[in-house]
């Protein structure tokens, strides 16, 4: 037959896990052949456990085959230049894979970004998308939508820099019928124009549009053909029956081999595989599979469009992290506001409005009764009642000053807590306060009185710090300081590193193309000005606010609590490539605080402990590193002292090991 294009083809993939002379072993893809012909829509069939998802992931280079091929797009995955992972590429996990703090816009333009893609092109393609998958407001947070829809961002997150091979994992979960007709009418249209669409789902009827579909069972295809082909040769009505057909003669198949084996020990079968029939997808000889860079390129129809550099990948994930790090998630409250002269003072709007500026959102609620019964649920961390002539209440108030009760109940708003969370109760009370002054504020320049007319009659002038009780303070203050510096960064370092693992965000980063490396290398820029500000701010609070003595250099000081810092952060990563969930990960860091908080010399000393312990004692972080900023902070010494340079040193071997394990891990972790 004549040559035609493939874009995918798999050759006798073999893969298992666990290992082969333990119980564990399982082989998931076993002798698998795969043919994906270039702008066809290949559907992917299969129960839970059969391999698609492993086959899919060794096709995007995530993962290696133990034995057999697999060529993507003219070339292997992972090989330089390939594109793959990468641009050429466009993934849709079967997880949402999103930064919960992403709005809609943010997780879209964030894989826009690491492709490369220019603001103009990627605000055309989020504006195109958008019509096309129905998605929400633009500036609705990821956390706050329905599964259905957190689904549609992430498909319009894999369409946005227009692949050539594009790869969905149960894309229409969830959707609308009328939406689910809409999104495979758009996939034919781009099988069309030449981009090729692998895609898995659980309503097999709807691979009817595909133009090929292969079922997948046991790590084997037990047939791939185009779906009128699959019915006319099983002489089916339906796709579930052909599969029912295929499934049955496989496990007589497998039954019969091994009852060959039992009795006849010394006969092998010629295949231990159902293979499949139809000689068209036999060989990859068949197809225009090209192998050099130069074949490859010339069969590509165009150019990528959105060229993968290292920097936009640099980019985008520092965005992602700032966005990550510094987006307050906010606080909802429940407000019923009966205030009936909004449109005439709006007082109780102009309240609003500056709550809002203070992320403390509102959910209006038609009843103070039903705020109240959410806040009992926990649906909510306040409730807020306007009566229903609040303004024109509020305004005779201040105008009147003498007014009767009635009037003076109804200038009041009402507030209820829940003061079970005292920290939460407490941040609110503040931020309503602060409202509340911008309010009046507001409110008295409308009116053409002086604003500081509302201002509380005591002021707070600069405050004086007087000294404090030296000896047990200074004594162990080096300490604390260490500890804090050392185990803020490693909390939040390992926090956003499993979440980013845990929402797939990683994973999915990495099949568009961005490095490990250049992962840890953003979250340790980002982070290292973090630290840098909790240094300085730290310094500030204990020498200017404790009034701590610092006779000696405050450089010195600050580069030491710096360089913990970083190894706080190393140890943070650490954790997170060792543990498997913010819970392991947390138990870890706790576990690992009470020993190094408890043996670093401010709580037992070090004279008291036996030679054995006093040696672990010496190897822990903190342990040096305090004395030697107690020295620096007491006595003046220098970096020359060795009682200084001890413990810089200390502090960066930390460093050194802590980061070498993660890139160990790393290495050896993907199999």
């Amino acid at each position: 037959m004549a040559a035609r294009p493939a874009a995918v083809v798999v050759e006798r993939a073999y893969k298992y896990y666990g290992k082969q002379d333990k119980p564990d072993y399982k082989p998931v893809l076993n002798y698998l052949d795969m043919t994906v012909e270039k702008g066809i829509i290949y559907g992917l069939l299969g129960a839970s456990g059969c391999g698609k998802t492993t086959l899919l992931s060794c096709i995007v280079g995530r993962r290696s085959l133990d034995g057999g091929d697999v060529w993507v797009l003219g070339g292997k995955p992972g090989e330089k230049g390939s594109g793959v992972p990468g641009p050429r590429v466009g993934y849709m996990p079967q997880d949402i894979a999103l930064v919960a703090e992403f709005s809609v816009r943010d997780a879209v333009f964030y894989f826009g970004r690491i492709y490369g893609m220019s603001m103009k092109k990627l605000v055309e393609r989020f504006d195109f998308l958008t019509n096309l998958l129905d998605l929400p407001s633009g500036g609705r947070l990821i956390k706050s939508l329905s599964g259905g829809q957190q689904r549609r961002v992430s498909l319009a997150a894999a369409l946005v820099h227009e692949p050539e091979l594009l790869i969905l994992d149960e894309p229409t979960v969830g959707l609308d019928p009328v939406l689910r007709e809409r999104i495979w009418d758009f996939l034919a249209e781009l099988a069309r124009g030449g981009t090729t669409v692998i895609i898995t789902t659980h309503y097999i009827d709807e691979t009817k549009q595909a133009h090929k579909i292969g079922l997948l069972r046991d790590g084997q295809l037990l047939a791939e053909d185009s779906p009128s082909e699959i019915l006319r040769k099983y002489d089916c009505d339906t796709l579930e029956d052909a599969f029912l057909k295929m499934a049955l003669r496989q496990h007589e198949v497998t039954n019969r081999r091994q009852s060959t084996l039992t009795s006849s020990p010394d006969v092998i079968p010629e295949s231990s595989i159902v293979t499949n029939t139809d000689s068209r997808y036999q060989s990859r000889d068949d197809f225009n599979i090209v192998t050099s860079s130069t074949d490859m390129l010339n069969t590509k129809e165009k150019p990528s469009n959105c060229p993968s550099k290292s920097k936009a990948r640099y980019r985008a994930v520092f965005i992602k992290s700032i966005q990550q790090f510094s987006r307050h998630p906010g606080l909802v409250t429940v407000i019923r506001n009966d205030d009936d002269t909004c449109d005439q003072y709006m007082l109780s709007c102009w309240f609003i409005e500056e709550m809002e500026k203070r992320r403390l959102f509102q959910v209006p609620y038609n009843s103070t009764s039903h705020g109240q019964s959410a806040l009992s649920r926990r649906q909510t961390y306040a409730v807020l009642h306007f009566a229903h002539n609040f303004s024109s209440a509020l305004g005779a108030r201040v105008r009147d000053g003498d007014v009767p009760d009635d009037v003076l109940r109804d200038s009041i708003v009402s507030v209820w807590l829940d003061t079970a969370d005292y920290q939460i109760s407490n941040f609110i009370k503040m931020q309503l306060h602060k409202a509340y002054e911008q309010f009046t504020r507001r409110a008295m320049a409308a009116c053409g009185l002086n604003e500081d007319l509302v201002q509380i009659p005591v002021h707070f002038e600069e405050p004086v710090y007087g000294s404090m009780e030296a000896q047990m303070v200074g004594f162990m203050a080096p300490g604390i300081m260490i500890t804090i510096i050392f185990f803020l960064p490693a909390i939040v370092t390992s926090t956003l590193m499993i979440s980013d693992r845990l929402e797939g965000v990683w994973e999915r980063s990495a099949v568009a193309g961005v490095r490990a490396r250049e992962m840890l290398n953003v979250h340790c820029a980002l982070q290292s000005v973090v630290i840098l500000m909790q240094t300085l701010e730290m310094m500030a609070l204990a020498y200017w606010g404790y009034s701590l003595p610092s006779r000696g250099s405050l450089l010195t000081c600050g580069a030491l609590l710096f360089l913990q810092g970083l190894s706080g952060m190393c140890y943070g990563f650490l954790l997170s490539v060792l543990c498997s969930s913010y819970t392991v990960s947390f138990f870890v860091a706790t576990g690992s605080f009470y020993p190094m908080i408890l043996l670093c010399g401010i709580l037992w000393p070090l004279e008291g402990m036996s030679a054995g312990l006093r040696a672990v004692a010496l190897a822990l972080p903190f342990t040096v590193p305090s004395k030697s900023l107690r020295d620096i902070m007491e006595k003046g010494s220098s970096i020359t002292d060795a009682a200084v340079y001890n413990g810089f040193l200390i502090t960066i071997a930390w460093i050194v090991v802590t980061i070498s394990l993660c890139f160990l891990r790393l290495k050896y972790k993907k199999t």
